[in-house]
């Protein structure tokens, strides 16, 4: 019976990390997320078409992309050359967000949870709706999120068996972590010293002070190679007011507690909660408030949902009406109400996802550190909109500085370890988890209308996809005149939305190479391995 859940626990957290992979793929378009023409200047920079570029992030997360983006090099036209960028980002975050799930599985290990309990919790992480942000945009925020697992990971098992070379092998991960960008220093940062500085400043001060240097040493090199490139660093920033006068504000203090409790419920629209960290935080935890993922205009996430529900008015009270099959549900009201149905659900499980952050907070057990993570990066947040230091970043109309996309890191380690509490002594386990998963599935803008112009379009995408033929048959719905991709070699097909560009050439050789950041990252592998080594050995 325990092989039996286990299989079907992995079986379900591979399908999950599948669909949720191609899906991101076929319905939204990479190379359309925010801030995308800002950072493409690291593509620009990397494949020389600019000297420098003009920015404050670390390299290593960009050269990923674009050593990714060289792999396509032969394949690379005026009209397919932001496609390829689209498929370069996703699967770059794919791989950055894989060696965050490792980490995690290793994590939950060490606290002895079990495989079942495991792998559902992580299934429900594939297709959560702040991962699914977090892995389609062109932002390193997915760095902090691959290394924070390993960097917790080698604390915890210093902090069991007090030796130092568990810290040793933390430090290209947080080195990685930290140098990618401001937000993810000071949060990271932040968090460790914390919950761990002070556990590790008791020990031999020789011992502390060998470590001390080694870290600075590693710091040093990235540093100077990522301002050497960016003729900037991670406090000069770039945002802000820095890049327009409308973020030249500071949040009043009020926004702390300010909240219109009916207006959080029937107008949960962009901007209509711009004074409010609460409103803010409830509507962008589980749903897209400000309409840049999958409620975007231009995603095809977005467009031909399917209506489910429906409300419609009548003088008379009526049962609600089941159409099987148009699969359908109509209920009937006296005066129709504006329904944010999508918005409404993303709001009820923020709800309650912060309200069993706190209950199982207060329980002070060992996972209390982890689930109040989130408070911590808000908290960065907060103080950083309202001193403006180091730059004023705050727009009043719009609030957008509270993504929770900047602390999605955190959010996400809080959600494992709440979710793998309330499973781990539960039975029926599936069956608790499941409804979620659709649920999570419908707030990404499914089930589908068909739609001709729809099809054609993701059938377009899906050409260039390495499940090209499974996706044929198991996702992409065939219509009556068989619109189905031609899975071919020479994916030369345009796709509606993605803009061509006349200087493709530039990008058919190498980019250039940031040596200094490789060598960490490369220690990154190697500290993950010999971490699994010793734990391996530990256990047998």
């Amino acid at each position: 019976m325990v092989k039996i859940k286990n299989f079907f626990s992995k079986f379900l957290f591979i399908f999950t990390l599948f669909i949720s992979k191609e899906f991101n793929f076929l319905y939204y378009n990479s190379s359309d997320s925010p801030d995308f023409p800002t950072y493409f200047n690291y593509f620009r920079y990397f494949f020389q078409e600019i000297e420098n570029t003009s920015r404050e992030q670390g390299l290593f997360y960009y050269f990923l992309n674009s050593l990714n983006f060289y792999n396509f090099a032969e394949l690379i036209t005026e009209e397919n050359f932001f496609i390829y960028v689209h498929r370069s980002i996703q699967q770059t975050n794919f791989y950055l967000y894989l060696f965050g799930v490792v980490g995690l599985y290793y994590l939950l290990k060490h606290f002895t949870f079990s495989q079942s309990s495991i792998f559902y919790t992580l299934s429900l992480l594939n297709v959560l709706p702040v991962t699914i942000a977090m892995r389609i945009v062109l932002k390193p925020e997915i760095i902090g999120f691959a290394m924070l697992p390993w960097i917790i990971l080698c604390f915890e098992k210093f902090l069991v068996e007090k030796k130092f070379s568990y810290l040793y092998l933390a430090i290209p991960f947080t080195s990685l972590a930290i140098s990618s960008k401001g937000s993810v220093l000071v949060m990271i940062s932040s968090y460790i010293i914390i919950f761990y500085f002070r556990k590790i400043i008791i020990f031999k001060f020789t011992k502390v002070l060998l470590l001390s240097i080694t870290f600075i040493i590693v710091i040093l090199g990235i540093y100077i190679e990522d301002s050497s490139a960016n003729e900037g660093n991670l406090i000069n920033l770039q945002s802000g007011s820095v890049q327009g006068e409308n973020y030249d504000f500071k949040a009043p203090k009020n926004i702390l507690y300010k909240v219109d409790i009916y207006k959080l419920f029937t107008s949960p629209k962009k901007y209509d909660h711009s004074s409010s960290m609460v409103g803010i935080t409830l509507l962008d935890t589980f749903g897209d408030y400000f309409d840049v993922y999958w409620d975007n205009d231009s995603s095809n996430y977005s467009l031909d949902r399917k209506v489910v529900f429906q409300i419609e008015e009548s003088k008379s009270i009526k049962a609600p009406n089941i159409d099987f099959v148009n699969k359908k549900i109509t209920l009937f009201d006296q005066k129709v109400p504006d329904l944010y149905l999508r918005e409404f659900l993303g709001l009820i499980l923020s709800i309650q996802f912060f309200i069993y952050v706190f209950l199982y907070a207060v329980k002070k057990n060992s996972y209390s550190k982890f689930i109040v993570a989130p408070f911590v990066g808000l908290s960065i947040l907060l103080v950083h909109i309202i001193t403006g230091y180091p730059v004023n970043n705050f727009d009043p109309a719009k609030g957008d500085t509270l993504k929770t996309l900047y602390y999605s890191f955190f959010i996400l380690l809080s959600f494992v370890f709440l979710c793998v509490q309330i499973l781990e002594n539960k039975r029926f386990k599936a069956l608790r988890i499941m409804p979620i998963v659709l649920v999570m599935i419908f707030l990404l803008g499914f089930p589908k209308e068909n739609s001709v112009q729809s099809s054609i379009n993701i059938s377009n995408i899906n050409e260039y996809s390495y499940f090209c033929n499974f996706n044929n048959t198991v996702i992409l719905e065939r219509q009556e005149n068989e619109i189905l991709s031609k899975c071919e070699k020479e994916l030369l097909t345009p796709v509606q939305g993605f803009f061509s560009y006349a200087e493709y050439t530039n990008y058919k050789t190498a980019p250039k190479f940031p040596i200094f950041n490789i060598l960490v990252a490369i220690s990154t592998i190697v500290s993950s391995l010999v971490l699994l080594n010793m734990s391996y050995k530990k256990t047998y």
